[in-house]
């Protein structure tokens, strides 16, 4: 089940704010048995004001954190497939690197990687923000910062 939070889809996803996502694994992260994860996306401002997102968990039985990353940017470039957006680029801020990688190495290097298939429908994705002139650049973040950071 996907969780709305400020945004419905088709809302306008303004591609000046930048696009955080997010997985994780819950309290059995360790033991794939009973683990669960889940994704999110959302939009902050700089002034850490929330405008929107969405968060859900992963389906099927196999239950992993690069997963629910992947899943989270699926999520997000069918938000902004699903507003009204051309002719821009969209910043997505990832602090997972297998996200960061994969999407600058390109649909033929995922297909040969352990999250094929969540890849697979993200790269499907690509030929409708091609005809749309969508640029969508995936960026490092560093997660889990602290006050010093």
């Amino acid at each position: 089940m996907v969780q709305h939070h400020g945004y419905e889809p088709g809302d306008f996803v303004d591609h000046e704010v930048p696009i955080f996502l997010d997985g994780s694994g819950g309290r059995f992260t360790k033991d794939p048995r009973l683990r669960r994860c889940g994704w999110g996306w959302a939009q902050i401002t700089c002034d850490l004001l929330f405008l929107q997102g969405q968060a859900g968990g992963l389906q099927g039985i196999t239950h992993t954190v690069p997963r629910a990353e992947i899943m989270a940017l699926e999520y997000a470039i069918r938000a902004i497939l699903a507003s009204a957006a051309r002719d821009v680029t969209f910043t997505l801020r990832s602090d997972n690197k297998g996200v960061v990688i994969g999407w600058g190495k390109g649909a033929k290097w995922c297909r040969r990687t352990d999250q094929a298939s969540g890849w697979a429908r993200v790269w499907s994705l690509f030929p409708d923000l091609t005809q749309r002139n969508i640029t969508i650049s995936v960026v490092k973040v560093k997660g889990h910062i602290t006050q010093q950071d």
